[in-house]
């Protein structure tokens, strides 16, 4: 069966699934229809979508002689496991890190919890000050609780270092957020050096995964807990490929895409100040002015 060599790893809320539309565009790369398989994060991952590597690369059967068939799942990066699963699979993988300002990332990391229904703190104060505890909180049990925990979205210097060491440096490629969002076309371009790869026709490069808001609370909680007489009428009705496409259209209906607040200024400067030292550590590792994620 075929197997993917490039995975774009994280970090989330960095402009992924953006460069993963864009990439999908190119003639000899393939991207998997499911963006975020997440497969090899076995430590941090709680759905187990998928059974199995068999099942896992069913997903590019439908590849032809494409260099790259790939696919894009953010949580490998905080994955202790994740780099090591993919090196066993696909020793010449290419790996793409995107990687945001912390206070940024973090602010939308917790409105995409609210989007989600996984995070009930009231403000991203109270839910930075009680992520310690939350594998004690009976409160929030329902919630993927590893990703409450936002201090582990931007460990980011030890993250790289991973992939660093199980890939080497050369099949490593870092992208900041601001520079993609800055000049996208350079940065793809970056990214089809990278891979040795031609440029092909220009890419319209739009915005994807925007801020989102719930419609429907209600519909919401349906999809996360399902009644269980439900759930056994929908299997025995319902094959899983059926099922996933009819959870994804209702959730795509029940989504409004909205422009969020700006963080505020209090907020983002706590952020700052409690995330400087990550900042620096970074610094220093890839020899970079971060000087712009300081203030």
């Amino acid at each position: 069966m075929k197997k993917p060599n490039l995975f774009i790893v994280g970090a989330p809320k960095a402009g992924t699934t953006s460069l993963y539309r864009y990439l999908q565009t190119h003639s000899n790369i393939f991207l998997s229809e499911v963006k975020e398989p997440h497969f090899f994060n076995t430590d941090t991952n709680n759905e187990k979508s998928l059974e199995g590597l068999e099942t896992y690369l069913e997903l590019f059967k439908n590849a032809k002689n494409e260099k790259y068939l790939g696919e894009a799942s953010t949580h490998y990066l905080m994955s202790d496991v994740a780099a090591k699963n993919i090196k066993e699979l696909s020793k010449e993988a290419k790996i793409i890190i995107m990687l945001r300002k912390p206070s940024d990332l973090i602010y939308s990391a917790y409105y995409q919890n609210i989007f989600n229904g996984t995070e009930d703190a009231k403000t991203l104060e109270e839910a930075i000050s009680i992520e310690n505890n939350r594998d004690k909180n009976d409160k929030i049990s329902h919630a993927e609780t590893f990703h409450l925990i936002y201090s582990r979205f931007v460990c980011y210097k030890k993250y790289i270092e991973n992939y660093y060491k199980v890939f080497g440096k050369e099949n490593v490629l870092i992208i900041f957020f601001k520079d993609f969002k800055t000049d996208t076309e350079k940065e793809y371009n970056r990214v089809l050096n990278f891979l040795s790869l031609e440029k092909e026709a220009k890419v319209s490069f739009k915005q994807y995964n925007s801020s989102k808001k719930i419609r429907s609370i209600l519909v919401r909680s349906l999809l996360n807990n399902p009644p269980k007489t439900l759930v056994l009428f929908v299997n025995a009705i319902f094959p899983k490929y059926i099922r996933k496409k009819i959870v994804k259209f209702i959730k795509n209906k029940n989504t409004n895409y909205i422009n969020k607040d700006l963080i505020s200024p209090k907020t983002e400067k706590m952020l700052i100040k409690k995330y400087s030292k990550e900042v620096e550590k970074l610094e220093q590792f890839l020899t970079v002015d971060l000087s712009h994620w300081k203030s």
